[in-house]
């Protein structure tokens, strides 16, 4: 008596299935179109003025504010993932088999229509060892089995092809799994450095939370180069790594060209001027043509010769605008004289002059200041990424093996007929037919000059 075969696990059978395969890539489409839609990272302020109460608690609620960190993102990503690594196991047997099978049905290449017939004018014994020699050195021959009226080759090569696909599937994996120990176990930040300070601690993006990095990241020297045009040519950061006051690294770098220490990258990604600290201002009084020089810092308040007044200067105002006219960085200082009202000096740093439109009893310009810049830098951990470079290795080379090569069948069928010989050749492949017919028309021109 014939033992009943188990029906198979259901949930295998739904991992399997194509209808559920899509369905996650639909869903997986459809949030990530959302998250292109809905802005990321942003401020619970920002939600509500955009989606109101309601629309912003549903943001809240599922995590749609950092979509690609969300629990129910990631579960889709690893339900993908187990999804292609059970199709494929589930696959494999008879991939396997193929490509290991000594065995070769030539009914299956008979049952079709043949490639290609033609006659020649010797007999099949004749032409069995030059066919055999030719088809040998073309093929893996499987057999040559002799007919009563002739005979029969046939032989196959490129099996190995057939692991295309269970390659390219699993580098799918490869890179799904790289993505989601990226996104568990590491990090996207950003920390500003000033010329000649340190940090040890970064803002991530994601949370807008501070890391503490256990170490101190220096930013030694910044130099900026610009062209002939004044546009910039290339922003350079020379930083050091110090950890227990003891240099562990030491590197300049520029824009995808990053520090790398303990798995953490040091990204050029922008920059940003520093108020000046010391500042020379020329004072000129419209009485006397010796102009006086101080040197100051903001903050600070000097007196007016004479006891005239004073200058105080204020802020330091870093995108100053003067009648919808963008002058840039901007000095801000208050000048206030015996018997009259305060007003507001500015002085542009790239127009140290701009006073003298005022045409006052005292003209006050910007003489000398220093330039101070600071290095933004983007901090990214991700111990995911080199899953994720060999997965795009592993795809490049499954694609190529699918689409430039492929596992063919040929049989040729030598057989008598009034003192010549009837060939008749079939075959199969699993690309390109018409590619293959071609090398069967190239092949049967060959064989006819044999």
């Amino acid at each position: 008596m014939n033992e009943q075969k188990p029906s198979k696990n259901p949930v295998w059978q739904l991992f399997i299935s194509v209808k559920f395969t899509v369905t996650v890539l639909i869903l997986l489409a459809m949030t990530s179109a959302a998250g292109t839609i809905i802005p990321q990272n942003g401020d619970s302020q920002q939600y509500l003025q955009i989606y109101g109460s309601f629309g912003s608690s549903l943001i809240q609620v599922f995590d749609l504010f950092d979509m690609y960190h969300s629990w129910w993102f990631r579960s889709l990503i690893g339900i993908l993932t187990i999804n292609i690594i059970i199709c494929t196991i589930d696959r494999w047997p008879a991939t396997w088999r193929t490509i290991t099978s000594q065995k070769f049905k030539p009914e299956q290449l008979l049952a079709k229509k043949p490639y290609k017939e033609f006659k020649d004018e010797r007999i099949p014994a004749d032409l069995k060892p030059v066919y055999t020699s030719f088809i040998k050195r073309r093929y893996k021959i499987k057999g040559v089995h002799t007919l009563q009226n002739g005979f029969r080759i046939y032989g196959d090569k490129g099996r190995w092809s057939r692991l295309g696909v269970p390659v390219v599937h699993m580098s799918i994996v490869l890179i799904l799994v790289g993505a989601l120990v990226g996104s568990f176990f590491g990090f996207d930040g950003y920390v500003n450095i000033p010329e000649g300070g340190s940090a040890d601690r970064i803002r991530l993006r994601n949370s807008n939370q501070i890391m503490d990095l256990g170490f101190k990241v220096v930013c030694k020297d910044f130099n900026i180069e610009y062209y002939e045009s004044g546009a910039v040519k290339e922003y350079r950061s020379a930083l050091q790594i110090i950890k227990n006051d003891k240099l562990l690294l030491e590197k300049n770098i520029i824009v995808n060209n990053p520090l790398k220490f303990n798995g953490i990258r040091f990204f050029q990604s922008s920059y940003g001027a520093l108020p000046p600290e010391n500042l020379e201002i020329k004072i000129t009084s419209s009485d006397s043509k010796d102009p006086i020089k101080y040197k100051m810092k903001i903050g600070e308040t000097i007196l007016l010769p004479d006891n005239k007044g004073k200058f105080t200067i204020t802020r330091f105002n870093k995108d100053y605008h003067f009648k919808d006219v963008e002058l840039g960085q901007a000095i801000e200082g208050e000048l206030n004289l015996v018997d009259k009202d305060s007003m507001t000096i500015v002085l542009p740093l790239r127009f140290p002059t701009f006073d003298k439109m005022r045409k006052g009893q005292w003209i006050i310009s910007l003489e000398n200041h220093d330039n101070k810049f600071y290095t933004g830098l983007q901090v990214r951990r991700d111990p995911g990424v080199m899953l994720v470079y060999l997965g795009f290795i592993l795809i490049l080379g499954g694609c190529w093996v699918i689409f430039f090569s492929s596992h063919q069948k040929i049989l040729l069928e030598i057989t008598a007929s009034a003192e010549m010989s009837q060939i008749r050749i079939f075959g199969s492949t699993t690309r390109s037919k018409l590619d293959f017919k071609q090398h069967i028309e190239k092949m049967v021109s060959s064989l006819k000059l044999l």
